[in-house]
């Protein structure tokens, strides 16, 4: 009985099982979704583009980027990242396309376990605190919608 496993488990069964193990670890992959809501209208904020990066280390240091992320935000004010595996450290979100710039560089772990709020405020600071456990791998981004006239004057200071 040793070595003879292929009398217990013939050709196609094997392929049946490598093939659903493959395909379970392929639909668990995670997903972090950005809502960008305006904190004054309370409403989705659309187009936003986004930038950013999934990374490993110590900033500056030993930082190793896994992977890149470019995506822009749909009617509803929704971006939905996937996240690389196995899951990195970081994940880094830049955006300029609100009335306030956005910089954020956030903990993987903490947005998949609870989620986060970020408040990018008038004057370009940010807070961020843990949203409440139902919002596992969110991030609540709230802002204000660019205007036209702003974005005019970035483009010609």
């Amino acid at each position: 009985m040793g070595g003879n496993w292929k009398g217990i488990f013939p050709a196609p069964i094997c392929i049946f099982l490598i093939a659903l193990a493959l395909s379970l670890q392929l639909s668990a992959q995670q997903v972090i979704t950005l809502r960008f809501i305006d904190y004054e209208s309370g409403k989705p904020i659309s187009h936003v583009s986004v930038g950013g990066y999934f990374w490993n280390g110590t900033p500056g240091k030993n930082q190793v980027t896994v992977s890149k992320v470019s995506a822009k935000s749909s009617k509803d004010g929704v971006i939905k990242l996937s996240v690389p595996m196995p899951t990195p450290d970081h994940l880094n979100v830049v955006s300029f396309d609100t009335a306030e710039p956005l910089s954020a560089d956030l903990s993987v772990g903490q947005v998949l376990t609870g989620g986060i709020t970020l408040t990018v405020h008038k004057d370009g600071g940010k807070t961020s605190k843990t949203l409440p456990p139902e919002n596992p791998g969110q991030i609540l981004v709230m802002t204000r919608k660019l205007s036209l006239g702003s974005k005019i004057a970035r483009e010609f200071p």
